[in-house]
C-alpha cells in the first residue's frame, strides 16, 4: 500500500535528505473512506512516521465548505429578491447608531452600495425635514426585546426626488448589544396610486352629486313644464281643433309627439340612471312567469303585429324580479319594433345552463356555471360591425322617423344585466333577425 500511494518514496527523501515529509492517505474500509495523515521525521536510527485518523476533520471542513457555498447562493439569492422587492435590509445597533445595510439599501437611496458609512447622523441627512422625528423614534432605546416597529416616512434622493419609504424592525440582542434589525421598501408607487385613487374616488363623489341633481330636476323640473304643455294642447285640440286649419292641427301633432318623446327620453334616462342605486335583495325569478306577465302586458301590442312568443323550460334565476321583468320587456318590444314590414315578428326564448370554461365571451367570470339565456327574433336584424354600439346610450342605427323610441332601451338592458353580475351581447345580420345573448350566474 505504502508503495502505491507514493508514501514509500516520501519515507526514502526523509532518510536521504532529513527533511520532514507530509503526506495524506486515503484509504477503504469496509466501503467506508478513511482519511490518514502521515508525518515523516528522521530519527538516529532511521525514520518516525506518527499517523493519525483526519476522516473527521476532513468530513468536517466538506461540511463547512459545502454550508458556505450554501450561504453563498442564499445571499446571491437574496440580493436578487431585493431586488426584485424593492427592499433592502438592515441591522442598526442602537447603542452608537451604526449600521450595516444591504447593497439595495444604497440603490433606494438613490447612490451606489457602500459609497458611504450609514450611521444615524449620515442616514438623517436624506431623511425628509418633516419625517425626522418619526425616523429619529428607532434610535431610542427603549423597544421591548422582541417587539417590532414600523414607520412610514420620506427620503430625498438625487435621480428621483421624493421617496416614500415603509421601515420594519425588530428588536433584539447581538452579543449584548441592543439591535434593530428589519427591511425598507421603497413604496412611492403605491402611495402615488392611493393618492391618485383618493382623488378618483373625490372626482367621482362630485360627478355623483351632479347626478343627484340631475335626477332631482328631471325628475319633477323638467317634467312638469312638460306636463303642462301637455295639458293645454289636449285643452285646445279639445276646444277647437275642428275649426282650425289643417295646417295648424298638424304643428299641434308635431308638438304633441315631440313633448310626448321628450317625456319618454326624460323617464328612460332616470331609469338608467338608477339602475346602479338600486339596492333589492335578489329573489328567486321564474322566467316562464315572467314572460307570460309580459305577454299579459303586451297583449294589444302582439295582436296588432300578429307577433308569436315561444318559449319552453325557463329556468327560476337569482335577480331583483321588476329589473328582470324591464329587462325581458325591453327585450321584447325590441324585437317586435324592428320587426320586418312584410312578416309577422316570431321570438324564440331558450336557455340552458352551461360551465364558465364553454362561454367563449370575455367578460369576468365568478361563478362555475351560468344560465345561457337567448332572445332570438326574425326582424330586420343590424350589420354585425355595429353589435357592441348598439348597447351605448343613444346609439340609433335608424332615425326617429323610421323607428320610435331614445336609443336608451338596451343601454338599460345592459346596466340590468351588469348589475347582476352578467353578460350581454347581441348577434344579427341585416334582414336576417337578431339574437340577444344573456349570461347570468347560476347562484
Amino acid at each position: 500500500m505504502v508503495l502505491e500511494n507514493g508514501l514509500f518514496v516520501l519515507m526514502k527523501e526523509c532518510y536521504v535528505s532529513g527533511n520532514t515529509q507530509e503526506h495524506e492517505s486515503v484509504y477503504t474500509f469496509e466501503g467506508e473512506k478513511k482519511y490518514i495523515f502521515n508525518t515523516i521525521v528522521k530519527s538516529a536510527n532511521g525514520i518516525t512516521n506518527t499517523a493519525w485518523d483526519t476522516t473527521k476533520i476532513k468530513k468536517a471542513e466538506e461540511e463547512l465548505k459545502k454550508l458556505n457555498e450554501d450561504l453563498s447562493l442564499q445571499n446571491t439569492i437574496f440580493k436578487e429578491a431585493e431586488n426584485v422587492a424593492g427592499v433592502g435590509s438592515f441591522i442598526w445597533y442602537l447603542d452608537d447608531g451604526t449600521a450595516t445595510v444591504s447593497d439595495n439599501f444604497y440603490r433606494i437611496l438613490g447612490v451606489e452600495p457602500n459609497s458611504f458609512e450609514v450611521t444615524f447622523s449620515s442616514y438623517k441627512e436624506f431623511v425628509h425635514p418633516e419625517d425626522v422625528a418619526i425616523f429619529e423614534s428607532i434610535g431610542a432605546n427603549i423597544e421591548e426585546k422582541g417587539a417590532s416597529t414600523v414607520f412610514a416616512y420620506r427620503v430625498f434622493t438625487k435621480a428621483k426626488g421624493i421617496k416614500h419609504l415603509d421601515l420594519k424592525g425588530k428588536y433584539v440582542e447581538i452579543n449584548n448589544r441592543p439591535v434593530s434589525v428589519g427591511i425598507v421598501q421603497d413604496i412611492t408607487s403605491r402611495v402615488e396610486k392611493d393618492r391618485a385613487l383618493i382623488e378618483s374616488y373625490e372626482k367621482l363623489k362630485i360627478s355623483n352629486e351632479e347626478l343627484e341633481s340631475f335626477n332631482r330636476v328631471a325628475s319633477h323640473d323638467l317634467q312638469e313644464p312638460l306636463r303642462k304643455i301637455q295639458m293645454f294642447i289636449s285643452r285646445i285640440e279639445d276646444d277647437g281643433e275642428k275649426g282650425m286649419p289643417v295646417g295648424i292641427q298638424n304643428y299641434f301633432g308635431k308638438i304633441k309627439d315631440g313633448t310626448f318623446r321628450m317625456r319618454e327620453l326624460i323617464q328612460n334616462l332616470l331609469s338608467y340612471s338608477r339602475i346602479d342605486k338600486i339596492n333589492s335583495k335578489f329573489e328567486n325569478i321564474s322566467l316562464s312567469e315572467v314572460v307570460g306577465k309580459i305577454e299579459d302586458e303586451l297583449s294589444q301590442l302582439i295582436k296588432d303585429t300578429g307577433t308569436s312568443i315561444s318559449y319552453d323550460n325557463l329556468p327560476d334565476i337569482q335577480g331583483i324580479p321588476f329589473k328582470i321583468e324591464q329587462l325581458c320587456t325591453n327585450l321584447i318590444s325590441n324585437s317586435i319594433k324592428y320587426g320586418k314590414s312584410d312578416v309577422a315578428p316570431k321570438i324564440i326564448i331558450s336557455a340552458k345552463k352551461v360551465r364558465n370554461s364553454e362561454i367563449v365571451e370575455s367578460f369576468s367570470k365568478t361563478t362555475e356555471y351560468y344560465y345561457k339565456i337567448s332572445f332570438a327574433d326574425n326582424g330586420i336584424g343590424f350589420e354585425p360591425e355595429f353589435a357592441s354600439n348598439i348597447f351605448e346610450v343613444f346609439q340609433r342605427l335608424h332615425s326617429k322617423n323610421e323607428y320610435s323610441g331614445t336609443g336608451i332601451g338596451l343601454s338599460i338592458c345592459k346596466k340590468i344585466v351588469e348589475k347582476h353580475n352578467g353578460y350581454i351581447h347581441a348577434i344579427g345580420k341585416k334582414d336576417q333577425g337578431s339574437t340577444f345573448v344573456i349570461y347570468l350566474p347560476v347562484n
